[in-house]
């Protein structure tokens, strides 16, 4: 498997939500903008594994990233990017901005405002994001608009793998919302929906869709705008089939098909 199969294959594979939202993106940029989720999904899965060895494999990554810039990367991801980034130095310390974002994650059991998670998915997500617009050339789409649209999508996946995140203690429930609607995170972790954990999800899935509501994408027409609105839709999708699942997220893995991804990614 070449680095570019290795990428695509883990994420962006036929059905996923990203091959689809990726496919009119012209070729190199398309790989670009994979090399990156890539790169993400990689520093992630390491958060979501959490183990003694975390930090050890988080600075080796920033050591990869670094072997980019002299040309001789040793891992698949690493390898991609430097072929579909030729200009990487551009991005090297937004990439090791990420890997320090999610370093600090590890550290943190609860972010005490939802200020706090919103910072975290803007140094993470959110940068990810940031330079995909700039790889495929963004100039109608405000910064702020970005950093929305990266909580839009982050947050709906937290909630789709709730169960995931939650047996890895990593929460994205603030602190003072958990207080608010009585729920804590010895509760979560006994992996079955309360009406007060029913009712947390639900404000969870009603900010999200606000955030939508505000920072909808009506008339797409550039090539990022096109990828993000298809994103988008596909977010508020997942959040519909979790509202029909009476939000047991804690339980279950709750998706839409590939087929309704391919429809929404075609419709205007």
């Amino acid at each position: 498997m070449t680095p570019k199969e290795y990428c695509y294959d883990k994420v962006a594979k036929p059905g996923s939500e990203l091959f689809y939202a990726t496919k009119k993106i012209p070729s190199e940029k398309r790989d670009a903008v994979i090399a990156l989720h890539a790169f993400y999904q990689e520093i992630e899965s390491i958060a979501l594994n959490t183990d003694t060895l975390a930090p050890t494999k988080l600075n080796w990554w920033r050591g990869e990233i670094i072997k980019i810039q002299d040309g001789k990367p040793d891992h698949p991801v690493a390898i991609f990017l430097q072929n579909a980034l030729p200009n990487f130095s551009l991005y090297t310390a937004r990439v090791l901005e990420i890997i320090d974002a999610w370093e600090y994650a590890l550290s943190v059991i609860l972010f005490e405002k939802f200020e706090d998670v919103m910072t975290h998915i803007i140094r993470t997500a959110g940068a990810r994001e940031a330079m995909i617009a700039e790889i495929l050339q963004n100039q109608n789409v405000s910064t702020e608009n970005i950093y929305s649209f990266s909580f839009i999508i982050e947050m709906t996946h937290y909630i789709q793998h709730l169960h995931s995140y939650v047996r890895e203690e990593i929460f994205y429930f603030s602190e003072d919302e958990l207080q608010r609607f009585q729920v804590t995170a010895q509760e979560l972790q006994k992996y079955k929906t309360t009406e007060n954990i029913k009712t947390l999800l639900l404000f969870q899935i009603e900010k999200i869709k606000n955030a939508y509501e505000k920072n909808a994408i009506t008339k797409p027409k550039t090539i990022y705008e096109k990828y993000m609105k298809s994103r988008l839709k596909v977010a508020l999708a997942v959040l519909q089939a979790i509202e029909s699942s009476n939000y047991s997220t804690l339980e279950n893995f709750i998706d839409i098909t590939p087929l309704k991804k391919w429809w929404l990614s075609r419709a205007p």
